[in-house]
């Protein structure tokens, strides 16, 4: 008897080890890069993404709000992108970031105009919309917030609690003019 508890026992932990293994390799398939949308103009620390990347849009005002998108192509000025203006295009594209348009459908156009965006490596636009909101692989959805700086939005992910958890990813829109700052403390 005590052969067979033993046996069954280790059985099982082969069995744990075996799903954990599969797991990791599955979460490692999808790198997730993040970023945020302004209109059609998508900025990301992402160079060199193909047309036809399928990209996630979360409207964080409220975040129920989330549509599939595409990029059409790299954005080359202020009249395609604004955060490219003359007045923000500086500080918009510090620390090696992309500009890209992306396609909205036409409902998206009167829900939201700015949030926060995901891209997903291999255009894995099967992946069920929600799944691609655990960008740290915990196994938690993350939340998304947003607010206003003195000079722009600021735009993050938590990993739980906006505000009370971990922040697992932050971007900045700086809009060249000043505006009344409503961010909470850290």
């Amino acid at each position: 008897m005590t052969k067979f508890v033993v046996f069954v026992g280790l059985a099982m932990t082969m069995v744990g080890c075996n799903s954990l293994v599969e797991k990791d390799t599955q979460t490692k398939v999808l790198t997730k890069h993040v970023g945020w949308f302004y209109d059609r103009c998508l900025v990301i620390k992402a160079p060199n993404l193909p047309m036809g990347t399928v990209v996630t849009l979360v409207d964080v005002e409220a975040t129920k709000n989330m549509l599939r998108s595409k990029i059409i192509a790299p954005a080359k000025n202020a009249d395609e992108c604004s955060p490219l203006a003359d007045d923000r295009k500086d500080v918009n594209s510090e620390d090696g970031k992309s500009f890209y348009l992306i396609s909205k459908p036409t409902q998206a156009e009167t829900t939201f105009n700015f949030g926060i965006a995901v891209v997903l490596d291999g255009q894995n636009d099967s992946l069920p919309i929600l799944e691609t909101f655990d960008l740290n692989n915990d196994g938690t959805l993350d939340s998304f917030s947003f607010c206003a700086t003195s000079e722009g939005i600021s735009f993050d992910v938590w990993s739980a609690t906006p505000y009370k958890s971990k922040n697992i990813w932050n971007g900045y829109y700086y809009l060249g003019y000043d505006i009344e700052s409503n961010c909470p403390e850290r």
